[in-house]
């Protein structure tokens, strides 16, 4: 089997999955198609992938209980959608299934006095803040997103708070939700991280240049850790005051292009898919990781799952611990219809809040329920514009009102043109009235007089 990466059109600041649509669109579509779970239900609806349920049902029952049985619990969900037969099937297997957590600087929190752990809950987290904040301006207590998709870090507030971002209000029928009063709760403790109390900064992007300066900052894990363990600590995102971990669990989903016309292309793509998944492969990763001297760089629970425990040591205290309950309390990220646009959507209130006058002289004087009932109605007309922009729902009451605008609008429009119809019609029958009957002008009517008694003076002259 030959394995030749798709390469297609990249654009700078555009999500990824355009280039793979791009592809789809230019007749040079991969065999195996990438998706994450923002994307994955625009690919099924779109006929782009096809089912793997043929797949499986080909396979002898214990190989189609081990792949089965590989998926998370939570991603099942995920996987499992409604394509465009209107049935129920799954369409793409996860690849290094990816947890978040709060990653911490373990030379800054030693110099803070801080204990080597990830806070515990909320308050936990703005006393651990205000601790690194007096280690003096050069140092970000807590780094988050900016941009379009900011709103991306503002996900472990909102699970964390007991709200979500959208939800299934019946099969395949999805809602913007992150106006509820547990959302709000969400958006005041990131206003009051961002703007209140200046202890967070927001950022294009963590550099390398940033990490050493900053105190914590959410990131992922799955077969390997980014960041160097004996510099950066690792813990599961802090309680919320509902007493809930918002993690986010998050995977690349592979799927099978379902234009492929060779049934042997077609097999091979799913045998691909099928071990890239398995749990063969993620040993073999683990495997080359350790032989490269990178085993310190291995999730310390794949460590123990494949027998290299000797290698554990070089972890620092209660990670392992830390990456167990981040896999149990995760949530995967908002996988609804056109949920690709979910993060901007829910970026344009944020960045309302954040940058509101009113909002900003509310807190300032102490009037903390009037600034909350404020971020509220700021939710709730960006929900009313996602829903409507983003699921294509207007509210029944709402469609009713346009509904009567529109056909008001259409009797004015037909009124307006019986009327200049009518006076165009008086108009052009009065002109042809006027084009019936001779017109002399008053210059030739003189000259006609004039010859009239010129013939007259002759005839008398000749009698």
């Amino acid at each position: 089997m030959d394995l030749v990466p798709a390469e297609g059109i990249r654009l700078e600041n555009v999500v990824s999955e355009v280039t793979t649509v791009m592809m789809v669109a230019g007749g040079i579509a991969p065999d195996v198609i990438t998706m994450n779970f923002r994307s994955i239900d625009t690919f099924v609806r779109k006929g782009i992938v096809m089912p793997i349920s043929e797949f499986l049902d080909a396979e002898p029952p214990g190989v189609r209980e081990e792949v089965l049985r590989r998926i998370p619990s939570q991603v099942i969900p995920v996987v499992d959608r409604t394509g465009p037969e209107s049935k129920r099937q799954l369409y793409g297997l996860p690849m290094g299934v990816l947890s978040t957590g709060l990653y911490f600087n373990i030379d800054l929190f030693q110099r803070a006095g801080l204990p080597l752990r990830a806070p515990n809950d909320w308050n936990e987290l703005t006393e651990f803040l205000q601790k690194l904040k007096e280690l003096g301006p050069k140092t970000s207590p807590l780094y988050l997103g900016a941009g379009s998709s900011a709103s991306h870090n503002l996900m472990s507030f909102l699970w964390s708070a007991g709200a979500d971002a959208v939800v299934e209000k019946s099969p395949d029928e999805w809602r913007a939700a992150f106006d509820s009063p547990e959302a709000v709760t969400a958006y005041e403790f990131y206003y009051r991280l961002v703007e209140a109390d200046r202890l967070a900064v927001r950022s294009g992007g963590l550099s390398a240049a940033q990490t050493p300066t900053t105190g914590m900052f959410f990131g992922y894990v799955g077969d390997a850790i980014a960041f160097d363990p004996q510099k950066f600590g690792f813990g599961p995102v802090p309680m919320g005051p509902t007493g809930i971990r918002g993690a986010e669990i998050n995977a690349r989903v592979l799927g099978v292009f379902s234009q492929i016309k060779d049934p042997e292309v077609r097999q091979a793509a799913w045998e691909y898919i099928k071990f890239m998944a398995s749990r063969d492969a993620e040993k073999l990763k683990v495997q080359t990781m350790v032989d490269m001297g990178l085993a310190a760089q291995v999730n310390p629970v794949m460590l123990r799952e494949f027998g290299f425990d000797e290698y554990l040591q070089l972890m620092p205290a209660g990670m392992e611990e830390a990456f167990q309950q981040s896999l149990i309390t995760g949530k995967p990220e908002p996988f609804g219809q056109n949920c690709n646009l979910v993060y901007t959507e829910m970026t344009y209130p944020l960045d309302q809040i954040l940058l509101s006058r009113k909002i900003a002289e509310l807190w300032s004087g102490g009037n903390f329920e009037a600034a909350r009932a404020e971020m509220a109605e700021i939710l709730k007309r960006a929900v009313t514009k996602t829903n409507e922009r983003m699921l294509g729902y207007v509210p029944p009451e709402e469609m009713q009102v346009r509904r009567v605008v529109a056909v008001g609008v259409v009797i004015a429009i037909l009124v307006g043109f019986v009327f200049v119809g009518w006076n165009v019609s008086s108009a052009f029958s009065g002109a042809a009235h006027l084009t019936s009957r001779p017109v002399v002008s008053k210059m030739r009517a003189q000259k006609v007089e004039a010859s009239h008694n010129c013939f007259q003076k002759i005839a008398i002259q000749l009698e």
